[in-house]
């Protein structure tokens, strides 16, 4: 290695590099001691453990820190994976399990979650996030090639001609099964780009939805009540005649009334005062407010 002459932060005793090599070291240090102040070490809120249990026996797990999932006010600050649908790879509990090279490619569970945490006075921030829509599953494999003049070749490769992202693991197309009561749906296909990095890849439709909420006066009647709209936190929302699909997308069918909760035939829950007491669906000559959740779907 060349020698250096440059200032250089060193510990005690030494005031120049003299060489690159005592330069690096310097730096890996430097490295080390920021990985290990990069996360808070004291904190105060616990991680998300996810247990997979097979007949009251602990199998695979996954242990999400707490600071990727927490919500907070700030962008720079909020967590990474919050109120993002992300997938997470169950690990056995057991390290001989994990070591073993005849089980390094054992999967014991695959998760899609979408984890949102923080405040109940925070939580309109998830409002409008999709909750419900058809979740399609996409198996992908990635063809190797190497560049050999005069062209592209599957020879003298390192790798599998199909294999998982990293390269490592042998997925040729005919491997893959389908589980019981499940057909694919379509032959085949290439995709430009790469399935990790697109968050809605698998999602098909959304659904939107908005309350229909009608107030009338003591002794009145419901026809001729205010009729106003909100969201599921109450906040004020436009009709649902004017809410518009996202740009490249449809409505697949007209806005329904959803029937399937506590609600009376027509679908609506009553209440006194809906800041003090809950809704119920059976209506009482006392009850001034009334509401209804009409759903619609996009694809």
């Amino acid at each position: 290695s060349s020698g250096i002459n440059a200032e250089w932060p060193l510990r005690p005793g030494r005031e120049n590099a003299v060489d690159l090599e005592a330069a690096l070291e310097e730096i890996e240090n430097y490295k080390s001691r920021l990985n290990t102040i990069a996360v808070e070490p004291q904190n105060s809120i616990p991680d998300l453990i996810i247990w997979m249990l097979v007949g009251g026996r602990r199998e695979a797990y996954i242990r999400i820190p707490s600071h990727e999932i927490m919500y907070s006010n700030g962008e720079d600050a909020i967590g990474m994976k919050c109120g993002k649908t992300s997938t997470y790879l169950l690990k056995k509990p057991c390290m001989t399990d994990r070591i073993n090279h005849k089980s390094n490619w054992l999967l014991p569970a695959k998760l899609q979650l979408f984890i949102w945490m923080g405040l109940d006075d925070a939580a309109k921030s998830i409002q409008h996030r999709p909750y419900d829509g058809e979740i399609s599953v996409f198996a992908e494999t990635y063809e190797n090639m190497v560049f050999v003049p005069p062209g592209w070749t599957t020879k003298m490769m390192t790798r599998p001609k199909w294999s998982d992202s990293t390269g490592k693991l042998k997925l040729p197309k005919y491997c893959f099964e389908t589980p019981s009561g499940w057909l694919w749906d379509d032959d085949w296909f290439i995709k430009p780009q790469v399935t990790s990095t697109d968050t809605d890849s698998s999602i098909m439709t959304f659904q939107d939805d908005v309350y229909e909420t009608v107030t009338r006066l003591p002794g009145g009647n419901w026809t001729s009540g205010e009729v106003t709209w909100e969201t599921n936190l109450g906040e004020e929302h436009v009709a649902k005649e004017a809410i518009m699909p996202p740009n490249g997308w449809e409505w697949t069918d007209s806005w329904q009334v959803d029937l399937s909760r506590a609600v009376d035939e027509v679908g609506f829950e009553y209440c006194l005062d809906h800041t003090v007491t809950g809704y119920v669906p059976v209506e009482k000559t006392y009850h001034l407010h009334r509401l209804r959740l009409c759903v619609d779907t996009t694809a």
